[in-house]
């Protein structure tokens, strides 16, 4: 069995925009998918759904991230386990200020995968899987 490949990624504001205008957004969740018909190749990118309060999604179509070809892919484990990756509306709105972008690069934690959200005015953030419901 291959090992799979995590993609590093980007989100561009516009894309988030009327989720981070919509004051029932509350927080982000992002998820691991592998966007390709060939599931053979592994390889996994993120998708986003804003939440409200209650846990309801907002927006039902994904916004799925971006491939960052400039960036390093890694590589996982054979076995890998899938958690949610939750970000608060308000620290996302932070991370973003007056930037138009945010980069995601893939950091494996034993057997789950998280990503850091590089930030040169607050210390990198951190999204680390909560597990599977």
């Amino acid at each position: 069995m291959a090992k799979s490949k995590f993609l590093p990624v980007y989100l561009d504001k516009g894309q988030v925009q009327y989720l981070l205008d919509d004051s029932a957004c509350t927080r982000f969740v992002f998820q691991q998918v592998n966007p390709d018909d060939d599931k053979s190749k592994k390889e996994f990118v993120l998708d986003c759904y804003g939440l409200k309060s209650d846990g309801s999604i907002i927006n039902i179509t994904p916004i799925t991230l971006s491939v960052d070809e400039s960036a390093k892919e890694i590589e996982g484990p054979k076995k890998i386990i899938f958690g949610n990756l939750p970000i608060s509306s308000s620290l996302l709105k932070g991370v973003f200020g007056e930037n138009d972008q945010i980069n995601f690069l893939p950091r494996i934690f034993g057997n789950y995968v998280g990503y850091t959200i590089p930030d040169k005015t607050l210390a990198d953030i951190e999204l680390n899987p909560s597990p599977p419901a």
